[in-house]
């Protein structure tokens, strides 16, 4: 599982949402993406490097990222630098590359309009094809793809985005409750528990950590003594690595 740092209200198309997307997917936490076009090529599904370069082109000119260029063993690489101030994110597992460059903007596109921390989008077709401004032919072509990848699913107050490609993030008590325990001594059991499971500098829990909200629970409870392996028994284990 990873974190894409994302720019709402970005002026782009599908496929090269795409794109920006797995460039900011592979950022570091300064915003520098060092992903290859050949890795890019690979994961949105696009043919050739020249549509890479056209669309990093774009985002250049839309004020999206600059670019590096730099020289190792004599191939000239390029350096991605994302211009996002202010940022949405997002989790993300590698099931969201699917081969179809369109389909995964798309799917991450959808994604954002989810309803608060919940997997649910309570938007009518209307208003999905009206944020991503996309013709009504390309939205049921992309949602019939989508239910039949089990990507989504549909239910009578919309649809429900599949966890296992887009986690949820942490709700903001459990941001709290972090807070709360990271403010606590650095021999404490509690921090010294949560610190084995989370990386406090990527935001990310242990793929065993399957309840967030019952972890932190558990941490603040003093967490009472045991052994790893005792422990590690009670964790639901969800597989979201990558």
């Amino acid at each position: 599982m990873k974190k894409i740092k994302l720019k709402s209200k970005m002026d782009l198309s599908l496929k090269e949402y795409a794109v920006y997307a797995t460039i900011a997917l592979y950022a570091n936490e300064k915003g520098i993406s060092s992903i290859s076009r050949d890795s890019l090529l690979n994961l949105t599904g696009l043919k050739t490097p020249d549509t890479i370069t056209e669309y990093t082109n774009k985002f250049v000119e839309l004020g999206l990222l600059e670019k590096e260029y730099f020289f190792t063993r004599g191939k000239k690489l390029v350096r991605y630098h994302l211009l996002i101030p202010n940022a949405n994110y997002l989790w993300v597992t590698q099931k969201v590359f699917c081969g179809n460059t369109e389909l995964t903007g798309f799917l991450i596109k959808l994604a954002e309009m989810r309803y608060s921390y919940s997997s649910h989008v309570y938007l009518t077709n209307v208003e999905i094809i009206k944020r991503m401004k996309i013709s009504k032919n390309t939205f049921y072509k992309l949602i019939k793809l989508a239910i039949q990848g089990n990507y989504i699913s549909k239910n009578e107050y919309g649809y429900v985005i599949d966890p296992e490609t887009f986690p949820l993030c942490k709700s903001r008590q459990a941001k709290d409750k972090i807070e709360n325990i990271m403010q606590m001594s650095p021999d404490s059991r509690e921090r010294k528990t949560l610190l084995t499971y989370y990386d406090p500098f990527t935001g990310e829990f242990s793929s065993k950590i399957g309840d967030v909200d019952a972890f932190l629970d558990y941490c603040l409870s003093g967490v009472p003594k045991h052994n790893k392996q005792t422990f590690e028994e009670k964790i639901p284990e969800i597989d979201y690595k990558f």
